[in-house]
């Protein structure tokens, strides 16, 4: 079935795409998801079940995620809620 943990992580942002024309954003093909979580075996998972139909990008941390989110803007954002050094809850902080 699923990883251990898949469940907690939670489904972020819808990002409303007309804020943020030429940044990054993909209006024609796929539909982007960044994946925040510190677990390889969860990316692992969700990789196989994603990448043919979404523009997968994948962050084992929260620094990593925040370096992704300066070049892209993605449609949706999974992420975990229980990560060391900065949790999700935190992250969704520093976003807002």
């Amino acid at each position: 079935m699923f990883p251990n943990g898949i469940f907690d992580m939670i489904l972020l942002i819808r990002y409303n795409k007309a804020l943020y024309q030429g940044v990054g954003v993909n209006i024609m093909g796929k539909k982007s998801i960044l994946m925040v979580d510190d677990v390889k075996l969860n990316h692992e998972a969700a990789r196989d079940v994603l990448e043919d139909t979404y523009d997968l990008y994948e962050a084992l941390s929260a620094k990593e995620a925040f370096d992704i989110l300066e070049t892209i803007i993605p449609d949706l954002i999974l992420l975990d809620l229980i990560m060391p050094v900065m949790d999700g809850y935190q992250v969704l902080a520093v976003m807002k």
